[in-house]
């Protein structure tokens, strides 16, 4: 993340009168993405530590986008004489979350222009008088102490800068006006001072808290759980489907991730249409599982996704999720060409340090069928 400058320029007078040209200088803390599929986290610069062990008297800070329920820290309150506090100072530990990013900043596309060539046009727009002295002097102090190489543009100032009207044009010296824009991560506006404040400071993850939220005593959904929970949802009496879904917001949701995604994609319209998927608690649960109330589904990529992040991939889980969706694949089968074998992608077998093959000539068809 950089403090890059914003510049604008139009013309005040369209037919080329002199001093016609205005300039409006802002500010914006921003970083380019070399690649479209770059994340926010990635170029984030924020100090992540990890290991977060709970102390008495600790005081929360909870950034934008963290999904602890608050709920949940009454037990730490009276166990630990744990709180939340409002003021970045007080607090012992800061936690962001996976939707923090997303909070503070945008994804946007932008032009870039060389500073030195703004500069060049800059002051001979100022001696050919099309520059006023007031915007001259604003543009030349915004500049003094920039040390960036290039600075921000929008499409109508990259526009003016090649406008052949200017002798003094820009069109065939800057490298950065010929390409195409730029896409870019900027913080927004009403959090710049907060990113600022929170940069240098040590911050977790929320999901560092959840073992101490959920407690030794929580249930942990395991295969014969979830078949259980699986019948509750499919019952037609509405409350076991609550219960259900309070079952899983007060499960051991580390523990339970494998089958808490299963659940999600298995019920994802039977939990849309209650209106408990937006009580506080489950709002929690769908957030740490990167879903909302309106966006339930989990597909098998997302899954393996979500959990490989989370730092929770394990070996049993790769073959569960394996094994459980290969039939997706099984069903390709043509006449003549038969899929004997599923595994998983390179990435994830240096994750886990062995490859994971699930023969499919396992299944059988006709129980697929039915």
């Amino acid at each position: 993340m950089k403090p890059y400058l914003k510049l604008k320029i139009w013309d005040n007078i369209p037919d080329g009168s002199q001093n016609d040209l205005q300039v409006e200088i802002n500010t914006c803390i921003a970083t380019k993405l070399e690649t479209y599929k770059a994340e926010a986290k990635d170029v984030f610069m924020l100090n992540v530590k990890s290991g977060y062990q709970l102390k008495m008297n600790d005081k929360f800070f909870f950034c934008p986008g963290v999904a602890v329920p608050r709920v949940k820290l009454k037990d730490l309150a009276s166990s630990h004489k744990a709180k939340t506090v409002r003021e970045l100072d007080a607090a012992t530990a800061i936690f962001i979350g996976n939707k923090t990013y997303d909070a503070l900043a945008e994804y946007d596309w932008d032009i870039f222009v060389e500073t030195e060539f703004l500069k060049e046009f800059m002051e001979e727009a100022h001696k050919a008088e099309d520059l006023p002295d007031y915007y001259y002097e604003k543009i030349t102090t915004a500049l003094e102490f920039y040390t960036l190489d290039d600075i921000i543009v929008d499409y109508s100032t990259a526009k003016l800068l090649r406008n052949q009207s200017y002798h003094y044009n820009l069109e065939n010296k800057s490298v950065l006006l010929k390409e195409s824009s730029q896409r870019t991560l900027t913080i927004k506006e009403n959090m710049v001072d907060f990113y600022m404040d929170i940069l240098e400071r040590p911050v977790y993850m929320e999901n560092e808290l959840y073992p101490y939220l959920n407690g030794p005593d929580a249930t942990v959904i395991d295969e014969n759980m979830y078949e259980s929970i699986h019948d509750m949802f499919s019952s037609s009496d509405k409350d076991n489907v609550v219960l259900a879904m309070e079952i899983m917001a007060n499960c051991d949701w580390d523990k339970s991730i494998m089958y808490l995604c299963f659940l999600l994609e298995d019920f994802a319209n039977t939990i849309y249409n209650q209106r408990s998927r937006t009580h506080v608690n489950f709002k929690s649960l769908l957030s740490y599982m990167d879903r909302s109330p309106s966006y339930i589904h989990i597909c098998k990529d997302d899954m393996i996704k979500l959990i490989k992040e989370k730092g929770l991939l394990t070996k049993d889980i790769a073959e569960g999720i394996l094994k459980k969706y290969a039939h997706e694949i099984y069903i390709g089968n043509t006449q003549y060409f038969k899929v004997k074998s599923v595994s998983l992608s390179e990435d994830i077998d240096k994750l886990l340090n062995e490859e994971i093959v699930l023969e499919t000539k396992l299944l059988d068809k006709d129980e697929y069928d039915n």
